[in-house]
């Protein structure tokens, strides 16, 4: 670049162009600033609203959970609990008959 900066840049060699529109070339460069904005603008919008669609459905997962815990169990559901806890009880109180068998020696 020494040519700028000593200030000797000529013309020489440079062919005059005609039938350029400076008003076109300044509108489309105006213009995509605007387009940039618009699109942003979309993109963040779409971002917002996803954002709160699944926040909705956090909610809604979250009340249906809290539905369903709270809600009665049916008979057949209450019975299966019961045959369960009763499996254990049976396990442990068998365990202990034959633990007091084997300290009090009647057991072989």
């Amino acid at each position: 670049m020494p040519d700028v900066q000593h200030h000797s840049l000529s013309t020489k060699g440079f062919t005059e162009v005609e039938d350029i529109n400076l008003e076109e070339i300044k509108s489309s460069l105006v213009s995509w600033p605007l387009i940039f904005i618009r699109y942003f603008l979309q993109v963040k919008k779409a971002a917002i609203a996803q954002q709160e669609e699944q926040k909705t459905l956090r909610f809604k997962k979250e009340a249906n959970s809290i539905a369903t815990d709270m809600r009665k169990k049916t008979v057949k559901q209450r019975r299966a609990t019961q045959l369960v806890e009763d499996k254990d009880e049976d396990k442990i109180t068998r365990e202990y008959c034959l633990l007091q068998k084997a300290k009090n020696g009647s057991y072989r």
